[in-house]
């Protein structure tokens, strides 16, 4: 028998974003309302590690990084955004078994 199992996560379910090193391993966990100045989001992401100093390979200039930017803004303002509309949005995500 195969059994599948679906996850959902919901915009006011997601309250931080995680920042993790993938040279040493060490992670950030930013709350989204830390997110909300743009300028401030891309100086985030495109700062160095903060324990081994590994580059973070965003160019604050590129398109890369105001996608990032672009996600974090979005995902903070989502939840909001979706109040007294009568769909209901959420993401399907890959669950461990």
């Amino acid at each position: 028998m195969t059994q599948e199992k679906k996850c959902f996560v919901f915009p006011n379910d997601i309250s931080a974003v995680r920042l993790q090193c993938k040279k040493c391993g060490a992670a950030s966990i930013i709350p989204l309302a830390k997110l909300t100045d743009r300028e401030r989001t891309k100086k985030t992401l495109a700062a160095p590690c903060r324990y081994c100093n590994e580059p973070s390979g965003f160019n604050p200039d590129s398109m890369p990084c105001a996608n990032a930017v672009g996600f974090c803004d979005t995902l903070g303002n989502l939840a909001g955004s979706l109040q007294g509309v009568n769909v209901e949005l959420s993401l399907r995500v890959e669950c461990a078994e």
